[in-house]
């Protein structure tokens, strides 16, 4: 298994109140679903590197490293927001970049389907860690490869579905010649 991929996310603030933000992947191989959330799918790679880059942060917010480093994301395994300090799914690791980069890890374990749906919070702060600006977009770790193993697999799987549309074909002939179904639909 290769090592963990770097991928970045875009972090947006719009405004503070009411609080408008949007995390944003720019790394290729980082879909969204269909509430917004990050799919993470590691493609044989052992988890991610995650770089949460802030964009024009209003107010002088950041991400505090230091003693704080672990107050910067907090995460949990479901769709409950986090309310306190956790590390179910993201890892911090560090700040770089005058507090506009947070990298975490995401392990990512586990074979497809994955662990699935998580929570996080990012906290950003203007005053040296006193206050935290929580923004709590949501995730899918989807893990496994991205693409099929081998021809092998496409063979089966090509097979397997002409074997199913005979049946099904099969049926309908058979029901159509009872009159149980409208033979003028196929």
């Amino acid at each position: 298994m290769a090592g963990p991929r770097d991928v970045h996310v875009n972090v947006f603030i719009y405004s503070i109140e009411p609080l408008k933000f949007d995390v944003q992947p720019v790394s290729s191989g980082l879909p969204t679903g269909p509430d917004g959330e990050i799919q993470f799918k590691n493609n044989k790679h052992d988890g991610f590197n995650i770089h949460f880059d802030l964009k024009d942060p209003p107010e002088n917010y950041v991400f505090l490293g230091g003693s704080h480093l672990n107050e910067t994301v907090w995460s949990l395994l479901g769709k409950k927001c986090p309310t306190s300090a956790a590390a179910d799914i993201f890892t911090p690791k560090r700040v770089a970049n005058n507090g506009k980069t947070l990298v975490v890890y995401n392990k990512n374990p586990g074979p497809a389907p994955g662990q699935g749906r998580f929570s996080y919070t990012l906290r950003l702060t203007n005053d040296g860690g006193t206050t935290y600006l929580p923004l709590d977009p949501g995730g899918d770790n989807m893990n496994g490869p991205i693409e099929f193993e081998s021809a092998w697999s496409y063979a089966a799987v090509g097979v397997g579905s002409a074997f199913a549309t005979a049946a099904v074909f099969a049926i309908a002939v058979s029901l159509a010649g009872f009159d149980l179904i409208c033979p003028a639909r196929f």
